[in-house]
């Protein structure tokens, strides 16, 4: 199983071009995805790039640098992030498994060969979506004060550019 963590990713779709990668990769490799309407453990392997609040995969990793209409992209922002133990399939045990739930979109459920590189998975992903929320609530912050700014400009009373009203006498 191919990983790399913090890569540079070089070739087609750097830097929005071609509607791949546009920014550095966080971690990349192969996991197993399950198939969304399968009612069976149908495990399919895919080629993985986290980066930038989002999960792209494809069958090929050429596909997802190059962000083809084979590669599916996953908004991180908008899924919770949950691991879990499923069957691994027949004659395997347990293995850990990342859920990511969204109430309006289908679930995605991930795994890695060994319980250690999904744990791995889980963390950077985990560590990506608070990044993000972090980014947030600070936007928040921020246009919240341009906006009491905003607001004490206009309701501020009429004075010069010095802060003195200005008298009829000279």
């Amino acid at each position: 199983s191919h990983f790399s963590a913090g890569s540079a990713l070089r070739g087609g779709g750097v830097g929005g071009v071609g509607g791949g990668v546009g920014g550095g990769v966080i971690m990349e490799g192969s996991l197993r995805k399950k198939r969304a309407a399968s009612h069976r453990a149908a495990w399919d392997k895919r080629y993985v790039i986290l980066a930038a609040n989002t999960l792209m995969y494809a069958d090929r990793r050429a596909s997802v640098l190059a962000g083809g209409r084979e590669c599916k992209a996953i908004d991180l922002s908008r899924f919770a992030l949950t691991t879990t133990s499923a069957d691994a399939g027949p004659g395997g045990s347990a293995a850990v498994v990342i859920e990511l739930f969204c109430p309006y979109e289908r679930a995605y459920h991930l795994r890695a060969d060994s319980d250690g590189m999904t744990h791995a998975w889980a963390e950077a992903i985990a560590s990506e979506q608070a990044r993000i929320a972090s980014i947030a609530v600070e936007r928040h912050k921020i246009d919240g004060a341009h906006s009491a700014e905003a607001l004490a400009l206009r309701v501020a009373p009429s004075a010069d550019p010095g802060g003195e009203e200005r008298s009829s006498s000279s």
